[in-house]
């Protein structure tokens, strides 16, 4: 049985049914494949575009759109970012494992891709999007951002996430999806041939040079597509590829109990890195980066800024470090396992904690419609003394959870049934944290001294079960390439007319996903893609 490494036999010539050509052949319509046959055909070269799913029914996934210095962020008021700064601080968090050269790329052209993606609405045709944390809340971080403080442990956060109208969301138009498809109607309109049902099988080369690609259609007729200045990769992940997840993402089953297995995903099977492998392309050194799957989140309508404690009612980490993805890792391999950690705060919550929300995923944004109401409810209902509250999940997250209220450590843990040691360890530990609170230093974990109150009058405790354990939404590492995103054989040297981009592009997010600023993920898409694009055209090889 090959495995997933293993290249297949050429496809013989007396199965290809038919030819054509172009400039540039993209693999690939999501976020990063539509931008990149725009940009390339808007740069005057014939393109072709080649889709696995069918026009009508192609789906593509997220809302956000993280980014700096558009036009729409200048609209509503968000203030400028220096590149710079969000250029260090993202080679920060990979580690200095990504590849300068491209992230400098997307944070210098961010805003201008943007505008660019978005270009075929007016700023009236967007006033249905949302950016994250704008206007509203998280007041003391936004005033400290002002001053030039926007760090927390010595991570930045800024504002620049454009939301789009989503069912889970909220109402309105367009959708990223609408645009997105608006893109591919633009890049038609430039002569691009978009060609759906489509699933590329293999690269042709030709003395070392990537010459075009095979496709297969529905009824699994094989067609071939020649480019004659280059291939762009823009295939999308490998999350729904079992085998590759457990060779390259090694870090996951490291971290598995006995009992424990990957999750399934519906993702992408990882075919554009596939090929470029089996054109000589290298992929970046392991673990290649996921968003989420080897962390912990926490769900809740008070998990952020919230004392964490274990299994065994001990503090285990700072609660706030680096933002959902960082801070998550903490909780992957602790001590009893990964049931429920239980997460602590008071009835001051809303004027201490949740003003310092700082943009991040897994915060609690006060913009979103409910949010507030539905907080000022539970702390309402715990001061009036209900003992347990069936609390529903803070929006957009559905469902509820069972919170349980005392006005003091030993009244809250015996509203919630806790007993013995378990008891005694929580109550301990509450008292522990309120000292340090009072010192203005947490000498146990470091968490910053901005989100270091004491838990005082009611207080609430919230049986939190970890999730996105396994469970990746994408995989976001890929092939090695150069910064005009060349793909690089196995001596690191350029391989002739082969581009990578979007999720099949490596050195983007070092060992893991994580942002200073939300959707990123898109974001550096859309922008790496039109980059892409434009290099793909103009390429002489």
């Amino acid at each position: 049985m090959m495995d997933w490494k293993t290249k297949p036999e050429p496809i013989a010539e007396d199965l290809i049914a038919s030819t054509s050509e172009a400039d540039v052949v993209v693999v690939g319509l999501g976020y990063a494949g539509s931008a990149a046959a725009r940009a390339a055909a808007e740069a005057g070269a014939s393109v072709i575009g080649l889709e696995n799913m069918k026009k009508e029914r192609q789906v593509l996934f997220g809302r956000d759109i993280g980014h700096i210095n558009s036009a729409f962020l200048r609209s509503r008021g968000v203030p400028a970012v220096d590149p710079t700064d969000l250029f260090n601080e993202w080679m920060r968090r990979a580690g200095n494992r990504a590849n300068p050269g491209l992230v400098m790329k997307f944070c210098k052209n961010s805003g201008d891709a943007f505008d660019w993606y978005t270009d075929m609405y007016s700023l009236e045709d967007l006033k249905d999007l949302h950016v994250a944390f704008w206007p509203g809340g998280g007041e003391k971080f936004r005033a400290a951002a002002q001053a030039g403080d926007c760090d927390i442990n010595g991570y930045h956060f800024w504002h620049g996430t454009a939301q789009f109208p989503d069912p889970m969301g909220w109402p309105g138009k367009p959708t990223l999806q609408d645009c997105a498809k608006a893109n591919m109607q633009k890049a038609a309109e430039a002569g691009a041939k978009l060609v759906y049902e489509r699933s590329a099988e293999q690269l042709l080369t030709e003395s070392g040079r990537v010459t075009g690609v095979i496709a297969k259609d529905r009824e699994g007729v094989y067609h071939r597509y020649l480019a004659h200045k280059a291939v762009i990769l823009a295939a999308g992940d490998f999350s729904g590829n079992r085998e590759m997840v457990q060779d390259l993402c090694c870090d996951l089953p490291d971290i598995m109990t006995p009992e424990e297995k990957l999750m399934s995903n519906p993702g992408r099977k990882g075919r554009g890195i596939q090929m470029g492998m089996w054109a000589g392309g290298r992929l970046e050194s392991r673990p290649l980066p996921t968003m989420c799957g080897n962390m912990i989140q926490l769900s809740g309508p008070c998990t952020f800024g919230s004392l964490w404690l274990n299994l065994e009612g001990n503090r285990f980490c700072n609660e706030v470090f680096g933002g959902t993805e960082l801070r998550g890792f903490a909780g992957n391999q602790n001590v009893g396992g990964r049931g429920d950690i239980y997460c602590i705060f008071d009835e001051h919550y809303m004027e201490n904690e949740l003003q310092w929300a700082y943009p991040s995923h897994g915060n609690i944004d006060a913009n979103t419609a409910g949010v507030m109401e539905q907080l000022t409810d539970l702390m309402r209902r715990g001061k009036a003394g209900e003992r347990t509250i069936e609390a529903p999940m803070t929006p957009p997250m559905r469902g509820s959870v069972t919170i349980y209220t005392g006005k003091t450590p030993e009244e809250l843990v015996s509203a919630a049934g806790i007993e013995g040691d378990l008891a005694q360890a929580i109550v301990k530990s509450i008292h522990r944290y309120n000292e340090m609170c009072s010192q203005g230093r947490d000498e146990d974990f470091g968490r910053d001294s901005k989100l270091l109150d004491p838990l005082t009058d009611t207080l609430f405790l919230q049986k939190a079960q970890p999730s996105m354990m396994f469970q990746m939404l994408v995989s976001v590492g890929g092939l090695v390439t150069d910064d005009r995103q060349q793909v690089l054989d196995s001596h690191y040297c350029r391989i002739p007319g082969l581009f990578a981009t979007g999720n099949c592009c490596g050195r983007r997010f070092g060992t893991q996903y994580s942002t200073p600023i939300a959707g990123v993920s898109i974001g550096i898409a859309i922008t790496l893609g039109r980059e892409a694009g434009k290099e793909a055209a103009a390429y002489t090889g």
